[in-house]
């Protein structure tokens, strides 16, 4: 193959497809998917509530998540399925089913 033709086709790769690619083959599995999700963290609750974030991390599927104040705990469990949703958007893939508040 020509050095022309593959600067072609690796001309009309979108930055995108071309990670997707490298994690796919390297088999990074989720975690690249789960830092994307864990770095959205502030974004997906706020500000104060992220402050109030102890413990947050990733783990087969579950979002363990730990707040300094109870009350904060029991709000985020009442929109536990929403949180889900949002950080499955933010990841760009289903990385989190279930969320363990601790």
């Amino acid at each position: 193959m020509s050095d022309s033709h593959a600067d072609s086709r690796l001309g009309s790769l979108v930055l995108k497809d071309v990670i997707e690619r490298i994690v796919s083959a390297k088999r990074f599995g989720n975690k690249y998917y789960e830092t994307k999700a864990l770095g959205a963290w502030t974004a997906i609750v706020g500000g104060a509530a992220a402050s109030y974030t102890e413990t947050l991390y990733i783990r087969e599927q579950t979002l363990f998540v730990r707040f300094r104040i109870g009350t904060l705990k029991n709000e985020m469990m009442m929109r536990r399925q929403r949180l889900i949703n949002a950080i499955n958007q933010a990841a760009g893939k289903e990385v989190v089913n279930k969320i363990v508040f601790l």
